[in-house]
């Protein structure tokens, strides 16, 4: 845990060297790995609230994104991780929209937790995300917003995938800075508070299906 700690310190701090010294040792066995996704999300979840906080800037928020990915996708890359997808999941970040950095954050942790993501991108409007439930027939789909508009988005593409019949076959969640529970009540979607409860949500929905 002494490296794991001083990982999560490194994120935090911003400091891409010390952060990958950190992971070397961590990567040599199964648990190490489980070690370094951990304290990677603690320290990147440490930069978001001190950026919602006032205490980080933008471009600290992406750099510690940066350090997040380089060495998670070195995780992602091990054969250990390579097993038969849990479930499909889509996720999108609504139309109007092209904050993505909680989807990027969200698609690694899924991954990592063993599902098959079907990242639709950014600004997506809601046919192409109708288009993409017939495609690749998710057990849930995760739709992220950020701005106030993007609850209009949010809404419109509820009703989309509606229309086409498909709210009774793939679970839907909304989640992001610009929705709460009360919006998504509204839109008759799901709420996500946080990762940790879209990833409960999709292995609820992914062992529903099995």
């Amino acid at each position: 845990m002494e490296h794991a700690s001083t990982l999560t310190q490194a994120v935090v701090a911003l400091d891409l060297s010390a952060a990958r010294a950190a992971a070397v040792p961590l990567m040599a066995t199964a648990d190490g790995r489980q070690a370094l996704l951990a304290q990677l999300q603690e320290g990147i979840t440490q930069v978001f609230q001190g950026y919602e906080a006032g205490q980080f800037f933008l471009a600290d928020l992406l750099m510690a994104n940066f350090i997040y990915q380089e060495l998670a996708q070195k995780v992602l890359a091990d054969a250990s991780f390579a097993a038969i997808p849990r479930g499909t999941v889509c996720v999108a970040v609504v139309q109007g929209d092209v904050h993505d950095i909680g989807k990027t954050l969200l698609t690694l942790t899924l991954r990592f937790a063993g599902f098959k993501v079907i990242d639709l991108g950014v600004d997506v409007s809601p046919n192409r995300i109708v288009r993409g439930i017939l495609t690749h027939a998710p057990d849930a789909v995760l739709l992220s917003g950020t701005l106030d508009q993007s609850l209009v988005s949010m809404s419109n593409t509820m009703a989309a995938i509606r229309s086409a019949g498909l709210d009774h076959i793939v679970t839907v969640a909304v989640g992001g800075s610009c929705v709460n529970q009360s919006a998504a009540d509204e839109m008759e979607a799901l709420y996500c508070a946080s990762t940790g409860e879209a990833l409960r949500l999709c292995r609820l929905s992914a062992e529903g299906r099995s």
